[in-house]
């Protein structure tokens, strides 16, 4: 039987780069013969819709509302609109290379794996702290940004946790439990997104060092956190205890590996880590009491 698939495209109000990904997924744009694959834009803008703006310029894609819960509950809405045996999750900041679909159909055309993880690369990586990309050269981090998934195993795995509301972990929860139950994945190197650098603003510093929470959540669902059943100011004293070694831990790797790639990034990270530390730790401490209180209430009684 012949694969259909299904490319989810999650996007909210970045309508600027959300058009440099369609233009890289039109019909003619891959090699992939479009009957064999649809694009569906699912949205989670809300003061303006992608589908206001660009809708005409992309009549091929498929258009749906999101529901504004964050990227994780957008990736499943646009799943459960999906009519192909196979999904191809891209982000909406990411560029395609014209084999990307092929390779993907290839690989889902033969037996064997039901999780395809492809190769991410940032083309003008240069060493500069307020400019990040984001790689994946050898694969095993399975990031959303490039990742197909059979969609019968997607949906028997329950898609992505909806309890993670911002980009920070739900992939990487979603890659221990499909790891956890032995489902097979291959490192697709072929089927190749490019994702472009972008300026780290003083802004976006800031929210990375708030994103650190959904961590604590990661830990939590994948039985690294301290249980429910333990009081809750042993949580917090264990959780102070491995945020301190891991901050500590990361301090030492710097300075005893003395590494040179990307060296002057990497000193800026840490360094900025120990400036954040003082106001980010008591910050996860009280996230840590909330993710508790979350996932207790959700416990069957």
């Amino acid at each position: 039987m012949t694969v259909f698939i299904s490319v989810i495209v999650p996007t909210c109000q970045r309508n600027d780069l959300l058009r440099r990904c369609l233009d890289r997924l039109a019909p003619g744009a891959q090699e992939l013969a479009f009957d064999l694959y649809e694009v569906i834009v699912t949205d989670d803008g809300r003061t303006t819709t992608a589908a206001a703006t660009l809708g005409a310029d992309y009549p091929w894609a498929k258009w749906v509302e999101g529901p504004k819960r964050g990227p994780a509950a957008n990736r499943n809405n646009g799943a459960k609109q999906a009519l192909g045996q196979w999904l191809a999750f891209i982000d909406d900041d990411c560029l395609p290379e014209r084999n990307w679909l092929s390779s993907i159909f290839t690989q889902a055309q033969s037996a064997g794996a039901e999780v395809l993880e492809g190769k991410t690369i940032t083309p003008d990586n240069v060493d500069n702290p307020l400019l990040r990309g984001i790689e994946n050269s050898h694969g095993g981090l399975y990031w959303s940004c490039n990742l197909s998934v059979r969609r019968q195993t997607f949906e028997e795995l329950g898609g992505f946790d909806e309890d993670f509301l911002e980009a920070g972990g739900e992939d990487m929860e979603f890659a221990w439990r499909f790891r956890a139950k032995e489902i097979p994945a291959r490192f697709c190197p072929e089927a190749l997104v490019l994702h472009p650098a972008r300026p780290l603003t003083w802004r976006a510093l800031l929210w990375r060092s708030k994103m650190s929470r959904w961590m604590m959540l990661y830990y939590h669902k994948t039985g690294q956190a301290t249980p429910l059943s333990q009081s809750s100011l042993k949580a917090l004293l264990n959780l102070a205890q491995r945020e301190t070694t891991n901050q500590l831990r990361r301090t030492w790797h710097l300075i005893s590996k003395d590494p040179s790639y990307n060296w002057r990034t990497r000193w800026f990270d840490l360094i900025w880590s120990w400036i954040a530390f003082p106001v980010v730790l008591p910050y996860m401490l009280l996230w840590e009491l909330k993710f508790r209180k979350l996932l207790t209430s959700k416990q069957p009684q």
